[in-house]
């Protein structure tokens, strides 16, 4: 499941999708954690843009929660935009709506992230 970003200014946009279970669990978090480096204070935003993640099980959960865990101390900032129905009710029964922030979609999260991030999307 690679990732790869699109940036925005100071903002990498990550696109999630498919299905988040033990059995890529593992290949996700070695996928998610090059990021970590650069999400830390004065660098970095990142935007994990889920539109196309149909499921996600607790072990995905816990690559979250480890990738969360390792830019907070930084000052990282993560957020979340674009969930499907199914995943923002994961989200919502786990508790995981407090981990992160989660906007509607890609644009509502630049624009809570960064000024300089909605001119480079509005750009193209």
């Amino acid at each position: 499941m690679p990732l790869p970003a699109t940036r925005y200014a100071d903002v990498l946009v990550l696109p999630v999708s498919g299905h988040i279970d033990h059995l890529v669990s593992d290949t996700f978090l070695a996928d998610l954690m090059p990021y970590a480096e650069s999400c830390r204070s004065g660098g970095d935003a990142l935007v994990l843009d889920m539109a196309g993640l149909e499921y996600i099980s607790s072990a995905g959960l816990r690559v979250l929660m480890q990738f969360s865990k390792k830019v907070r101390p930084a000052g990282g900032r993560v957020v979340i935009a674009s969930m499907q129905k199914m995943v923002r009710e994961v989200f919502d029964i786990t508790k995981f709506t407090a981990l992160f922030p989660i906007y509607e979609n890609t644009p509502a999260a630049l624009a809570a992230l960064s000024p300089a991030a909605v001119r480079a999307h509005a750009a193209g």
